[in-house]
């Protein structure tokens, strides 16, 4: 009987900000609930690769998110953006994850000088990261480019991440 009850959506929506209020009434998580954006000289990074070789373009951290009184945090990937160049391919991780190889520019550039880093893509839904992003690229091009990729998003304690994502963290629950 009860796998049949419906429930109004308003009544779920009441209950979870009920639940983000009581989280947020915890002294050490006022500090940072609204989250900390990322490092403005860590969201956007870039490498310039030669022919025939491999780099690493974007490299963030969970050792190098600022840190408050000591809470550990979770990332939210909010905006992406790289370029492209023919013959040439991104290898996107997330926590140690291949999540896409990236054969094509990521962001609309509207008029130039716009670029794909000046106009990034807006997620929906939110990429979630417990340790790592990472990017590296492969250029097979015979002339050398400069790889460029903008992740930017929020760090969150993993209580408020809980919350929000909906998932366990790595930080309380180690995977």
């Amino acid at each position: 009987m009860i796998q049949n009850l419906k429930v109004d959506p308003s009544v779920i929506q009441t209950l979870l900000q009920y639940k983000i209020y009581k989280e947020l009434k915890k002294k050490d998580i006022q500090k940072v609930a609204r989250g900390i954006p990322f490092q403005e000289d860590r969201a956007y990074q870039f490498a310039t690769i030669a022919p025939g070789a491999w780099g690493v373009v974007y490299n963030y951290e969970k050792r190098e998110w600022p840190k408050v009184d000591k809470i550990p945090f979770v990332a939210f990937i909010r905006l992406v953006g790289c370029n492209w160049f023919t013959n040439t391919r991104y290898y996107w991780r997330i926590d140690g994850q291949l999540k896409e190889i990236v054969q094509r520019s990521i962001g609309a550039p509207a008029v130039p000088p716009a670029t794909p880093t000046s106009q990034p893509v807006n997620l929906r839904d939110p990429l979630i990261v417990y340790d790592r992003i990472r990017w590296v690229a492969f250029n097979g091009d015979p002339v050398p480019h400069t790889f460029e990729v903008l992740n930017d998003g929020v760090l969150y304690p993993p209580e408020v991440a809980k919350i929000l994502s909906g998932v366990e963290s790595s930080a309380s629950y180690p995977r």
